[in-house]
């Protein structure tokens, strides 16, 4: 397949010019949790308002770690009290309401939804989907009821995103199985890596420091940050570290929350590792724990690019990841920037750690930052707006 013929937002002319009053990007999402794809909208968005936009933030249910977060500026649209089953109506009553000229939907579900409400009341909004996840293992992931559901939502996929304005994947590879599986061409398929490194970047991390209850005994710190999700493998990466303990002095930390918490935490007491290994939770402050690990892990079986990659990387950290689809090999540059283990495989994500702790391997950290900042949220919002035939800036 031949990379050269997906299609670069670069290189898409924009407007030259645009009246601040005719513009309203709707950013659309299911909720406010602190997970990754929500944490990069609001990178977006806060660019997006310093740039002269007005933003719109769409919500399923305003609820979520990412409530307080609301930048100053956005005006917040609930659609539905009902769940997910009051959001099509929800958003078709947004739509006729607002008129917003362009919807960014990051979701598959909210996706169609919106290509639906589009034809259905005939609007000529600019639609722009993004995929962030590599679809071909969605519907391997999770219950029986979200297998059925991501079966049933690829044919409508297939049949809907090519009536979206623009098409975005956040990897090469993703952009490759939108061709592969939905039939989309390269050529109308942007690849937007995640605005992962916002300009408050230096600011979080200073103030983290601060806040920051975690203490270390001098051991090397193995650190995981990420939803405790069955997709993150963190089952994988304990197994990796109880072989790791055998051989050297080490601490893991595992920072996030999810379902998987309770069958992890019989894991580790399983295999006698409590004192060694830390659940820490939720962090609102993440960026000082990852300076202060000697090494990141990120165990997945598939991503959509990996973006705690970058930003442990932004934390001059040494990083280890599985080369799983999609996004690390893409960030790491076929392991220039870090060590690259097969999926699964506990033996050799042991073996990376290990060559990490004894700095085996180990890259410059100055490399390192240099590489996570061409992952900024500015350079993201230039090639989005350009993918939505806007102009970078609106001068007002």
């Amino acid at each position: 397949m031949d990379l050269a013929m997906i299609s670069r937002a670069e290189t898409t002319s924009a407007s030259p010019s645009v009246h601040p009053d005719s513009v309203r990007i709707a950013v659309l999402l299911a909720q406010l949790r602190g997970a990754g794809i929500q944490r990069m909208r609001f990178n977006i968005i806060r660019c997006l308002l310093r740039r002269g936009y007005q933003v719109d933030l769409v919500v399923g249910a305003a609820k979520g770690e990412l409530v307080d977060e609301i930048p100053p500026g956005v005006s917040l649209y609930t659609l539905s009290s009902k769940g997910r089953l009051g959001l099509p109506l929800g958003l078709m009553g947004y739509l006729r309401e607002r008129q917003p000229s362009h919807v960014m939907s990051s979701y598959e579900d909210l996706s169609i939804m919106l290509l639906l409400a589009k034809k259905i009341l005939r609007a000529d909004t600019f639609t722009l989907l993004s995929t962030h996840n590599a679809i071909s293992q969605l519907v391997h992931e999770g219950g029986r009821l979200n297998r059925l559901k991501q079966r049933l939502l690829r044919p409508m996929m297939k049949s809907l995103y090519p009536s979206a304005d623009s098409l975005v994947a956040v990897s090469e590879g993703v952009a490759l199985e939108l061709h592969q599986y939905l039939n989309l061409p390269l050529s109308a398929i942007n690849v937007i890596y995640n605005p992962v490194i916002a300009d408050s970047f230096a600011a979080q991390l200073a103030a983290g420091e601060s806040d920051l209850h975690y203490e270390q005994d001098g051991a090397p710190t193995i650190g995981f940050f990420g939803r405790l999700h069955e997709q993150k493998r963190v089952d994988l990466l304990i197994d990796a570290f109880a072989m790791l303990r055998k051989k050297a002095a080490c601490r893991l930390l595992l920072v996030g929350e999810g379902a998987e918490r309770e069958r992890l935490e019989l894991r580790v007491a399983g295999l006698g590792l409590g004192g060694d290994v830390h659940f820490f939770g939720f962090s609102e402050s993440p960026y000082a724990l990852m300076r202060r690990c000697h090494v990141v892990a990120l165990p997945s079986d598939y991503e959509g690019l990996g973006n705690v990659l970058v930003e442990a990387m932004a934390c001059g950290t040494q990083v280890v990841s599985t080369d799983c689809p999609h996004g690390p090999r893409e960030i790491l540059q076929d392991g220039k920037y870090g060590q690259l283990v097969e999926v699964g495989d506990a033996e050799g994500l042991c073996t990376a750690l290990m060559n990490s702790i004894n700095n085996v391997f180990r890259v410059d950290p100055e490399l390192l930052v240099q590489r996570a900042m061409e992952f900024s949220a500015d350079t993201a919002t230039d090639s989005y707006l350009r993918a939505m035939k806007l102009p970078v800036a609106i001068e007002k």
